[in-house]
């Protein structure tokens, strides 16, 4: 009874083509095009319903008490830091400095990714994964690695780096094995009273949970499709944008199964609809034509975090 227990806000789970022969086809358009005005319809007071009949389609939002979202996951976006991590580190070794000479776009978006990866190297967040001993194998490896290295370039200069941070890297901490340590949950009631670094565990989720969430800003504004850079790099944001909605809010720790960890590293993404039509198609004109991405709030806080210092004091 929507009159007893007003509804406030409609969530869009899984819209996904029902058959692969369905493939290309933008049915999931289409079904939400269709859906939003019914389910404004269908949950609306009466009261209102009859003083907006003679209104259009096209009404501002104010006139709909419900609001538009949804749940949906971001399946590119581990792939995507792994591979820009080496791909930075690749260019660090080859021309001595980030970025090098590329497009001023992908120069912006290396910036940006060194600046986030200089705010994951401060002593809380070391400190709180050497507590929690899951990096022990990757900080040897990465220690036998530099000391080779140092072999090679001079055999007088075995020492240099002897004392230097170990410095945490994507490649580690996104490793499968060491996501479950560290954001998964225990199995059951037993498992979580045993979990002698329980602790430890919260205090690197709610550490990380800045970092992760400007590196998800950055992948959904930076990042672009290599064949239009108009469009966003990931299928689910491109999907959703090229149909008027808005990158409303990035949710840390959103899907924590195994398949939730290996494609996004647990984040999900809330996409808002707007109910009136006039204001999706807005939208959908902006991001089609320039590439403009609308953000909600909490995006757009994410966007303001415009370097190190910033995002630091919000750990």
């Amino acid at each position: 009874n929507a009159n007893a227990f007003p509804i406030r806000y409609a969530v869009f789970y899984s819209i996904s083509s029902t058959q692969p022969g369905l493939s290309g086809v933008d049915i999931g358009a289409d079904l939400l095009h269709k859906a939003i005005p019914q389910v404004i319809a269908h949950l609306m007071p009466p009261s209102s319903s009859s003083s907006s009949s003679s209104s259009s389609s096209s009404a501002p939002s104010s006139c709909s008490p419900v609001r538009f979202f949804t749940l949906s996951p971001v399946p590119r976006f581990r792939t995507y830091l792994l591979h820009l991590e080496q791909e930075q580190n690749l260019k660090k070794q080859q021309l001595g400095q980030l970025g090098g000479e590329g497009k001023e776009e992908e120069e912006e978006e290396a910036a940006i990714f060194d600046s986030i990866m200089e705010t994951m190297q401060t002593p809380q967040i070391v400190e709180a994964f050497t507590r929690l001993g899951v990096l022990d194998h990757h900080r040897q490896q990465q220690e036998e690695d530099e000391n080779n290295n140092n072999k090679k370039k001079n055999k007088n200069n075995n020492n240099k780096k002897k004392n230097q941070q170990y410095k945490l890297s994507l490649k580690h901490i996104l490793h499968m094995d060491v996501m479950r340590e560290w954001l998964q949950e225990p199995a059951n009631a037993a498992a979580a009273a045993a979990d002698s670094k329980a602790a430890t565990k919260n205090d690197i989720q709610k550490l990380m949970e800045p970092v992760m969430c400007r590196l998800a800003w950055m992948y959904f504004t930076k990042a672009k499709n290599p064949q239009n850079k108009k469009k966003a790099y990931d299928p689910v944001a491109n999907f959703h944008l090229g149909n008027g909605a808005v990158l409303y809010r990035i949710n840390w720790q959103g899907n924590l199964n195994d398949p939730g960890l290996e494609q996004s590293c647990g984040i999900m993404v809330n996409y808002a609809y707007d109910s009136s039509e006039e204001i999706r198609a807005s939208n959908k004109r902006a991001y089609t034509k320039h590439g403009h991405i609308k953000l909600g709030k909490q995006v757009e806080q994410l966007d303001a975090m415009e370097n190190k210092a910033q995002l630091i004091s919000s750990l």
